[in-house]
């Protein structure tokens, strides 16, 4: 795991403005879990959940770590995520 991730996609950081990924990285700080793990404390669907993984995985804000039975265990990919709205080398900010 890394210990920071500088994000400056703004397709990427759009991705942690859907409360449930928020929640599910969140989740992911503590420990390793499972889709069904974080479908039973989100209180959501494990498709939902697989969903919102697999965009948070492509978008490299998680990772597979390993598996528990049949069920393959998540974590996030680095401690802190810096969120770094530049474009070019510049702040963007509107006026």
């Amino acid at each position: 795991m890394k210990e920071v991730l500088i994000v400056t996609d703004p397709e990427k950081i759009k991705l942690l403005g859907d409360r449930t990924r928020l929640e599910i990285v969140n989740l992911l700080r503590e420990r390793p879990m499972s889709v069904p793990e974080l479908s039973a404390m989100l209180k959501k669907s494990p498709s939902t959940i697989y969903r919102h993984i697999n965009l948070l995985e492509k978008a490299g804000f998680v990772e597979e770590v390993g598996r528990d039975g049949n069920e393959t265990l998540y974590r996030r990919s680095a401690r802190i995520f810096l969120i770094a709205p530049y474009q070019d080398g510049t702040w963007q900010h509107q006026q």
